[in-house]
């Protein structure tokens, strides 16, 4: 049943639904009728929102509903919650737990579908899980029409499913599947950000290492901001950015990158890896991609929680607006951090300023 509230202006009657509420409160309806029977695991946010876009509307909910609830224990009233899909290709037993940004982001994903009355499921595209035709059916089955692709891989198992049926957000994953609404961490503004930094700490032959895998698939947005924050400099005074592998260890990084620093007479060393420090060989140095605060490094503080809260706000806008299949225009959602200081980059002695008469 969708419970229909009514409104009169003169002698025209119209009606406004459940889900015209849900729409302006950017919830699911069941999320509506469940505030507004005081279901206690509403979010206060939540329920706020809800009553405000009801009132605003003019809803109020039908005789026959609230006789209908009246007559009903309260625990036996349930309307389901829909249901969306975070999926990653890979899986537990091939690493996803190493990687602390995708299960920050998986927080971030579940803790804002369920405030917005959604239910989030986790699956994974790899062996022994889903292929792309488990998938298929499983959504199908399921009734979950709104995916999140949380960093898809490129080497990794491909996902191939009939579009047109699915809303789609994507979190990076440039390279592969169709043009979705993606989010990323801006990484020309993260490095820009530390080089900036760093500067202002009195550094000055600051030197990038990066994977080199890494800035192909972001279209090099790290060397362009390493360039672009050396170019105040003289050009013999500018350090070449340095790429390494990007599956090897941090110890194989500390052996390659060792002639570098010496040719580049390097002083300070930005990277995205927050274990910079085990190759920096006891240089100053800062990362541009910290998840969470790592004691006595310094760098950009990214909130990869706040990236899955808003990749679950994009596609329930998808999906209450009806917007399925591979947009004709797709937008991009950047999230830029804040610089942490750290032991790592200590301050040095900045020269006086020269002062001009006039």
């Amino acid at each position: 049943m969708v419970e229909r509230g009514c409104r009169t202006a003169g002698a025209i009657r119209m009606s406004t639904t459940i889900k015209d509420v849900a729409k302006v409160a950017g919830v699911h309806f069941a999320t509506v009728s469940r505030a507004l029977r005081g279901d206690p695991r509403i979010s206060t946010a939540t329920l706020a929102r809800v009553r405000a876009a009801a009132t605003n509307l003019r809803y109020e909910r039908a005789p026959e509903c609230l006789a209908l609830s009246a007559r009903r224990a309260p625990q036996s009233v349930r309307l389901p919650a829909e249901r969306i899909a975070l999926v990653c290709n890979r899986s537990p037993e091939n690493g996803y737990g190493r990687f602390v940004h995708y299960r920050l982001i998986e927080r971030g994903v579940r803790t804002h579908a369920a405030e917005l009355g959604y239910e989030c499921e986790l699956l994974h595209v790899d062996r022994g899980h889903h292929d792309k035709r488990t998938l298929r059916r499983f959504l199908a089955g399921a009734g979950i029409r709104g995916i999140i692709f949380m960093n898809p891989e490129v080497e990794r198992r491909q996902i191939d499913l009939p579009w047109e049926n699915f809303s789609a957000v994507k979190i990076d994953g440039e390279r592969i599947l169709p043009g979705f609404t993606s989010l990323s961490v801006d990484q020309f503004g993260t490095t820009m950000l530390a080089f900036r930094r760093m500067q202002a700490l009195g550094y000055r032959r600051i030197g990038l290492a990066v994977s080199g895998d890494g800035e192909l698939t972001s279209g090099r947005l790290s060397t362009a901001a390493s360039l672009l924050a050396q170019t105040e400099l003289a050009e013999a005074e500018q350090v070449r950015p340095f790429y390494f592998p990007e599956r090897v260890p941090n110890e194989t990084v500390s052996r390659l990158i060792g002639p570098w620093l010496e040719r580049e007479r390097v002083d300070a060393v930005i990277s995205h890896r927050t274990q910079v420090r085990t190759y920096a060989h006891r240089r100053a140095c800062a990362t541009t991609c910290m998840h969470t605060a790592v004691p006595g490094l310094a760098g950009v503080m990214v909130d990869f929680r706040q990236v899955g809260r808003q990749a679950v706000a994009l596609l329930v806008s998808q999906l209450q607006s009806g917007q399925f299949g591979v947009p004709a225009t797709a937008t991009r959602t950047y999230f830029r951090g804040v610089w942490r200081d750290g032991a790592s980059a200590p301050l040095r002695a900045v020269p006086t300023e020269r002062r001009f008469e006039t």
